[in-house]
């Protein structure tokens, strides 16, 4: 699917819970509340084929997923950031 990362400081007071909290963080219990409750992409393929999410009210997620998988990244193309860059810097310069 697609990821973020998480890790442990090198210089970190507390390693090993901050391990244990890292290793939750990214497991199958917390990567199903993610998607749940917080409406977030999973990480994990595992957490996607579970039952629940073929729930139609996660029919948009699915559509972002199947573009993901197809293209490995999707560009928005609702945000124009070349457009908003020149709006930008037309509206500092005061124009």
């Amino acid at each position: 699917m697609t990821a973020w990362w998480a890790s442990v400081w090198s210089r970190s007071r507390n390693p090993r819970p901050a391990a244990k909290f890292v290793e939750y963080m990214v497991g199958q219990e917390a990567g199903e509340l993610w998607t749940d409750q917080g409406g977030q992409i999973p990480v994990r393929q595992s957490v996607w084929r579970q039952p629940r999410f073929r729930d139609p009210r996660f029919a948009a997620m699915g559509t972002v997923i199947d573009g993901l998988l197809q293209d490995g990244i999707i560009i928005p193309t609702t945000c124009n950031m070349t457009r908003f860059d020149s709006d930008l810097v037309a509206l500092a310069a005061g124009q």
